[in-house]
């Protein structure tokens, strides 16, 4: 299979192989990253390390979230990409919005998310048709 996936060549001269052709449209803003390893250790198994720091590429804070090889971990111990683009595209006046975060997530019961401002709990709807959690908007994200 990887012979049948990994482009032929570099930068933007490269040729798509059998599986990414249907991406041939957008080859002009295709990325294909290879080699790629998160190396990042502590809490929690493999899986829960690797989901929790891909966009923070830091360690778990201790915790009792139980993963599925059996090591509990908590969570993030920092804030992802996304925050610090978000964290940068709210300090401008020309870029900031009035909700600066939309953060969706997956939880029973209450829901712990790590954001701006910490950790945070909030109850999640009990509709089975929609499920949402609500924040409420500090001064620095609400205009």
């Amino acid at each position: 299979m990887p012979t049948e996936f990994w482009p032929e060549g570099e930068g933007r001269d490269f040729k798509l192989k059998r599986i990414l052709q249907p991406l041939a449209p957008f080859k002009d803003r295709l990325l294909t990253l290879k080699g790629v390893n998160n190396l990042v250790r502590g809490d929690g198994d493999s899986h829960m390390r690797g989901m929790s720091c891909l966009l923070t590429g830091i360690e778990l804070f201790p915790g009792n979230i139980m993963g599925g090889g059996g090591q509990p971990a908590g969570w993030a111990s920092g804030p992802s990409i996304d925050q610090e683009i978000r964290r940068f595209l709210q300090s401008r006046p020309e870029t900031k919005t009035r909700l600066g975060s939309l953060e969706i997530g997956i939880s029973v019961g209450t829901a712990r998310t790590l954001g701006p401002a910490g950790v945070t709990s909030a109850p999640i709807s009990r509709s089975p048709r929609f499920r949402t959690r609500t924040t409420s908007l500090t001064s620095s994200t609400a205009r």
